[in-house]
């Protein structure tokens, strides 16, 4: 198992994670992946609703 430290959670720390995470891995997993309102994705959850407005770069980094 490999293993990575990053010296901050910000956002380019996340994302690369994923990067490497998917390399090592061979791809993207075919099921899904849940996350738990990280700031790295979420920008803002909308009232009683609960949806989320995602981050410019979070969604970026999905559309790749």
């Amino acid at each position: 198992m490999r293993r990575r430290i990053f010296a901050s959670g910000g956002t380019e720390a996340f994302l690369e994670g994923h990067v490497h995470a998917f390399t090592t891995l061979g791809g993207v997993p075919t099921g899904k992946i849940r996350y738990d309102n990280l700031k790295a994705a979420v920008a803002r959850v909308l009232g009683f609703s609960r949806q989320r407005v995602k981050t410019a770069r979070w969604t970026a980094f999905r559309s790749h």
